[in-house]
């Protein structure tokens, strides 16, 4: 013991031996203080005493050995989501992975409210790496891939910093070939690319689609077109000529074509070839027949043609009018070289030679004897021409046409006739002849000559005599009545006079005629008006209007309220017999039939159809009436009047909102739907039901439903224990017990939380009692204390001599108490004579107690 303590004082003096010369010099116990140790004052002033300083335990003076902080486990002492860090003489807390400190500091002490919040990393742009979707989680992330992309080397949810997997674009490689089919283009070979084909050349597109599409899977979709070899089939006709070809159809493929025997191709080619589309081009060739065009023209000739021009075909020609045939062929024929035989026909000009001389007439003449040659004939003086011309024409036969010109003696014919009169004459017709006219019977002369003379010129000359018509002209109007008469108001024409349409004879003559004077006798008939008195009634019909009571005045008749007009006439007519004719309508009661039904209704009726019968509408149990009423009335038409009366579900709308509550409703909103309420996490129904049903009037049940929120009220009190709360009693709230100094926690849950039941959490933590103030010993102090443990160490100036130096508390709740007993230090040397740096001296005691036997030594500190 002696040894230990001497080492320890050298030591301390070797660190100094350089900056102080010391004889004699008690040593200070502040510096037998262990170096994690501070020298303070005791409390009752009785000297110093050494302390492990704060992250240290120990005596102070021999050891201070570093206290671990973190033992206690990181979520304790660091909080949530937390790494605790022990260094020598302290600690210090991080955050785990995926978290970050709320005071952005690296490392942090949790005294000041620090605590570690979820660090969301997907607001890092690209976490997940090209094509990824990141999902933030609590304290990590996910990686899933967007369409597009497939994950590679792992599966998903991946984790791009732990995982090697990642995100690749799907790529489907070169797109696939489809039969007779070539690539017209491609947008890529990633996902959702499109590559689009069409057929090859001599193929076409018969069904199918003709794209292909990257898919998900990495692989193309498509393409399905079908292409089929074009097949032109047979090549069209042309016509009048032959084909010669190999009967292929395929694209590339010709026909030769060739005119028949007669024909000649008169277009620009004589190939057709199948092309890409199906179809054989179209050949330019156009076979016409051989002609021999318009026939040959020959002097002074016409044809007689067909107008054919095909070999074989023949023209007749003839002389025209005014020629002759002198000699020659008069038929040309088309050869099949195209060319029309000659014909040799000559025509010579018609010669009528000097035209005829007519009696009692001269010619007007200009020599020419051609055919078409004209001759006028003019009778001599005195003479007239009594037949149809005086024209005499060269015609194509060489003669002069014949012409019925006839030349007689002038003579002026009867003489003209004039109207209403007659003739005092001779029957003369000569010249100097004369006619003397007179008014006939009837008739005064008005005016005018009355004397007509034969001229030389074989007229009379015009008389003027004027004969009027004696008339007496429009005959008299007797009142109300009619007349036969056939408009003529000559002497002896005669009027019948008849009574009208509505009137009867009562007496006098009806006929007046016209005398020689040119007056009407007098007709003296009167007629008197028909009258048929009122008019008659009819069953079950009313009078409605009447025009009078005379000859053909209308009564009009309609049924009584309550009836209806079913046949015959509703009127009557005042006849010519003054009765009055009619009517013959036939009023029957009228009935309505039975009501209509409306939709979602039902009827009150007293089963009656008559007119003014009523029927009451109700709508069925879950409809109301949106329309203005619920009447229908049989109307005197025999219908039922329109009602607007409309039935319509009754909807009762959107339920009631309660607060702090949600709904549990399928959406429908009809009679008997039902919503039930729930109050959300944290709240908790006091009272009324919880459901509320849609009525027959529209509304929502109401509902009671209160949604308080949810309160634990205060937390139990567990004997020995002290809460750590701040003083919250909602769902989520937390306690934490903790054992009262004098106990400690010998297992159980130490902590509890409000509940969704509205109570706290059981807590089953269980507090044992210590056994008491540590045991005192003999200069002695303690330097740690939990709740089963006391490490004692000797006081200043004191030190261990025998024994353990912990107290450990029993489960009887009694200290097994230390062992260590403590004696007063004596000094451990004396007499301390330093030589120099290297050589010193001293003297050295020791106790009663120690067995081994000590001498002074002298040492050289190197």
């Amino acid at each position: 013991m002696y040894w230990r303590t001497a080492l320890v004082i050298l030591a301390f003096l070797t660190l100094a031996i350089t900056e102080m010369r010391v004889t004699g010099q008690t040593l200070d116990v502040c510096a037998t203080c262990h170096p994690n140790a501070t020298c303070e004052e005791k409390v009752d002033g009785t000297g110093k005493a050494c302390n492990c300083m704060y992250g240290f335990v120990g005596n102070g003076r021999t050891y201070c050995q570093d206290k671990n902080e973190c033992q206690i486990g990181a979520n304790k002492i660091c909080g949530q989501h937390t790494a605790c860090h022990n260094t020598y003489g302290s600690y210090y807390c991080t955050c785990l992975a995926g978290y970050s400190p709320s005071n952005n500091m690296a490392i942090f002490i949790p005294n000041d409210g620090t605590r570690c919040q979820d660090i969301n990393e997907c607001r890092v742009q690209g976490i997940c790496g090209e094509g990824g979707k990141c999902t933030n989680m609590q304290g990590y992330f996910n990686c899933l891939c967007q369409v597009g992309y497939q994950v590679h080397n792992g599966a998903e949810p991946f984790h791009p910093h732990q995982d090697k997997a990642l995100c690749k674009a799907i790529d489907c490689g070169q797109p696939p070939s489809a039969l007779n089919a070539v690539q017209l283009s491609a947008t890529g070979t990633r996902y959702g690319s499109v590559a689009t084909f069409g057929c090859s050349e001599g193929f076409f597109w018969k069904s199918g689609e003709n794209s292909s599409v990257c898919g998900a899977e990495s692989v193309w979709k498509g393409p399905s077109l079908v292409c089929e070899e074009v097949d032109c089939g047979l090549p069209p006709a042309l016509p009048h000529s032959v084909m010669l070809w190999d009967q292929s159809t395929r694209i590339g493929s010709e026909v030769l074509y060739q005119c028949n025997s007669g024909y000649y191709n008169v277009g620009e080619g004589n190939v057709s070839v199948c092309t890409a589309n199906g179809q054989w081009d179209k050949s330019a060739l156009l076979c016409e027949e051989i002609t021999c065009g318009d026939p040959p023209i020959l002097p002074h000739t016409g044809q007689v043609w067909n107008g054919s021009t095909n070999p074989g075909s023949t023209v007749l020609f003839y002389c025209k009018g005014g020629f002759y045939r002198e000699g020659g062929e008069n038929i040309s024929q088309c050869t099949r070289d195209g060319y029309w035989t000659k014909a040799t026909l000559s025509c010579k000009e018609v010669d009528c030679g000097l035209p005829p001389a007519l009696p009692n007439s001269v010619m007007l003449w200009n020599q020419s004897t051609r055919i078409g040659s004209e001759v006028l004939y003019q009778c001599n003086s005195g003479y007239y021409n009594v037949g149809e011309g005086n024209v005499s024409v060269c015609t194509a036969n060489g003669q002069w046409d014949q012409t019925y010109f006839l030349c007689e003696a002038v003579t002026c014919g009867d003489p003209p006739i004039l109207p209403h009169t007659g003739q005092v004459w001779n029957g003369s017709t000569n010249p100097g002849s004369t006619v003397l006219f007179y008014c006939k019977e009837g008739f005064y002369r008005e005016g005018g000559g009355n004397i007509s003379y034969c001229t030389e010129n074989g007229f009379w000359t015009k008389a003027t005599l004027s004969c009027k018509e004696i008339m007496c002209g429009d005959p008299p109007i007797l009142p109300h009545t009619g007349q036969v008469w056939n408009g003529s108001t000559n002497p002896g024409s005669t009027v019948l006079f008849y009574c009208k349409e509505g009137f009867h004879r009562e007496r006098g003559g009806d006929i007046s005629q016209c005398t020689k004077d040119g007056y009407w006798t007098k007709a003296t008939l009167s007629c008197k008006a028909i009258d048929c008195g009122q008019p008659p009634s009819a069953l079950n019909a009313v009078q409605l209007s009447a025009t009078g009571t005379r000859y053909g005045s209308v009564a009009t008749f309609g049924c009584s309220e309550g009836f209806f007009w079913k046949s015959g006439e509703n009127s009557s007519v005042c006849g010519a017999e003054s009765v009055w004719k009619g009517p013959s309508l036939v009023c029957e009661e009228v009935y309505c039939g039975l009501p209509p039904a409306l939709p979602h209704s039902v009827m009150l009726w007293n089963q009656s159809t008559r007119i003014g019968s009523e029927v009451l509408y109700q709508c069925n149990s879950g409809y109301y009436n949106v329309g203005e009423g619920n009447v229908s009335v049989c109307t005197a038409n025999g219908q039922w009047d329109q009602t607007s009366f409309i039935c319509e579900e009754i909807d009762c709308g959107e339920p009631v909102f309660i607060s702090h509550a949600k709904m549990l409703w399928d959406r429908t909103s009809l009679i008997g739907s039902v919503v039930y309420y729930q109050c959300v996490e944290g709240y908790y129904s006091t009272s009324g039901k919880c459901y509320t049903e849609c009525g027959e009037n529209g509304l929502w049940e109401d509902i009671e439903l209160q949604c308080e929120e949810l309160n634990c009220g205060a937390p139990l009190t567990l004997p020995h224990t002290n809460m750590l709360w701040d003083n919250t009693t909602v769902l989520g709230s937390v306690i934490e017990y903790v054992c009262k100094d004098g106990f400690y926690q010998e297992g159980g849950n130490s902590l509890s939380t409000c509940t969704s039941s509205g109570q706290w959490g059981i807590v089953s933590i269980i507090c044992k009692a210590t056994c008491g103030p540590a045991p005192a010993l003999v200069n002695t102090e303690v330097v740690l204390q939990n709740t089963s443990v006391v490490f004692h160490r000797c006081l200043e100036g004191f030190h261990s001599w025998r024994g353990r130096n912990t107290s450990v508390c029993d489960i009887t709740g009694k200290w097994q108490a230390a062992t260590m007993r403590c004696r007063e230090i004596k000094p451990a040397i004396s007499d301390l004579v330093v030589f120099n740096e290297k050589c010193l001296r001293w003297k050295a005691d020791k106790y009663e107690e120690d067995t081994e036997n000590y001498r002074g030594l002298s040492k050289v500190i190197p």
